[in-house]
């Protein structure tokens, strides 16, 4: 069986700030094409699988962009980190501003 291409990819995950020497930050992803099917994959090629064993893909429409929806997945495992359950009501811990 022939194995498909393995595509790497940039993803920017924080611009830059301003600050001198502030670059911003960045990820590296690779994924593969298999007709419609993208698979997010290590370097290696192996699949990158979710907290739960399922394998990290999505189901490309006429006219998507595999790098766009690479990149979307890849934000996506990045801020979700694993299939818990979401952080958006998660306490909010602020350093001191010494106002009182």
């Amino acid at each position: 069986m022939a194995r498909n291409k393995i595509q790497e990819i940039t993803v920017a995950t924080r611009n830059p700030s301003g600050t001198p020497g502030d670059m911003g930050s960045c990820e590296v992803g690779f994924f593969t094409v298999d007709g419609d099917l993208l698979t997010l994959v290590e370097g290696d090629g192996m699949p990158v699988r979710r907290a739960n064993g399922e394998r990290v893909t999505a189901r490309l429409q006429a006219g998507d962009s595999a790098h766009r929806i690479a990149s979307r997945l890849i934000l996506g495992a990045r801020w979700r980190g694993s299939d818990a359950a979401s952080d958006f009501n998660r306490p909010l811990h602020y350093r001191p501003t010494g106002w009182v």
